[in-house]
């Protein structure tokens, strides 16, 4: 299961392949990003929607193009669904031009920032995903610790 999923259009491929580089060599965040995840023969539809059903972040690059593709407002509308922290990253718009529901989330604005802005918040995003790891991990520590008390005590 990956840490993250990364929603992207083909006109931000390159973008898209920098970014997962970044998280998962350098931060080491595994994300799942449907053109390099996917196996082929995989059915598209099913394995993206059970990763986003999975994640807990998702993060979408929202270009213009991205904005027009249905399949990302459709993946967006997803990790909606799955409460995931929706983390939208916009560089060639204003964020107040984001569709819907994406509108509704504080976007990640690298207009007019160095290049290091953005692996500064990638690094503060790793963080997070970190954090959440090492307290679900210790929530089902305690809960299994429990489990296994409660039966030893006759329970």
């Amino acid at each position: 299961m990956a840490d993250a999923f990364l929603g992207d259009t083909k006109t931000d491929r390159d973008f898209a392949l920098q970014s997962q580089g970044y998280l998962q060599e350098n931060l080491g965040i595994t994300t799942f990003m449907a053109e390099v995840s996917l196996a082929p023969g995989e059915v598209w539809p099913d394995r993206v929607w059970n990763a986003l059903m999975a994640s807990r972040v998702a993060i979408f690059l929202m270009s213009r193009a991205a904005c027009r593709s249905p399949s990302v407002n459709q993946e967006f509308g997803g990790a909606r669904s799955a409460r995931a922290r929706l983390i939208p990253v916009v560089w060639d718009m204003d964020p107040s031009e984001l569709p819907g529901w994406i509108a509704q989330h504080q976007a990640l604005d690298l207009r007019d920032k160095h290049e290091s802005y953005f692996a500064e918040q990638l690094e503060r995003i790793a963080k997070d995903i970190k954090m959440d790891k090492v307290i679900g991990a210790a929530v089902l520590t305690a809960f299994a610790g429990f489990v296994i008390w409660g039966r030893r005590e006759g329970g």
